[in-house]
């Protein structure tokens, strides 16, 4: 415990932990929110929603690659641009859009995903000393998958 007190001791740290978890939150709530979309907005079945969901997930399987080779060429904050602007766009299309097109704009959505776990483990990497790293790692993934461990600690 002596080791995950240090890491959050760090500045910013706790903080920038925080914004992860909102941020995984969101990426995550995406494929629900576009199935709840495509079923009682479009009043499509759950297969069609199915189908939109496969999309925006074959996007982020293809996605995550590219992005990180992105951030090793371009840099985190211009990557974070673009894909914010990517997701608004995709996001506010959505309402007005048919299913089959509908359908490309999740894929496009998916594969241009905001980076957050990337963006997350560099921002470790940088603001961490050698010996701390591990412990930071370990906390972070615990984070990710418990966000009830968030809710206790604040």
């Amino acid at each position: 415990m002596t080791r995950y007190r240090q890491v959050l001791a760090v500045p910013g740290m706790a903080s920038m932990l925080g914004v992860s978890l909102l941020a995984r939150t969101a990426i995550t709530a995406s494929g629900m929110a576009l199935t709840m979309y495509v079923v009682l907005g479009l009043d499509m079945s759950y297969a069609a929603a199915g189908g939109a969901a496969a999309a925006m997930t074959t996007g982020l399987a293809l996605g995550g690659p590219l992005l990180g080779r992105m951030i090793d060429r371009r840099g985190a904050r211009i990557v974070l641009l673009i894909t914010v602007v990517v997701q608004v766009a995709c996001w506010l299309s959505f309402a007005v859009l048919p299913y089959t097109t509908l359908l490309a704009a999740a894929f496009v959505a998916g594969l241009l995903m905001v980076p957050a776990p990337m963006v997350t483990r560099q921002a470790i990497a940088a603001m961490t000393k050698a010996g701390q790293r591990r412990a930071a790692f370990a906390l972070e993934r615990y984070r990710a998958s418990c966000p009830t461990w968030w809710a206790r600690r604040s």
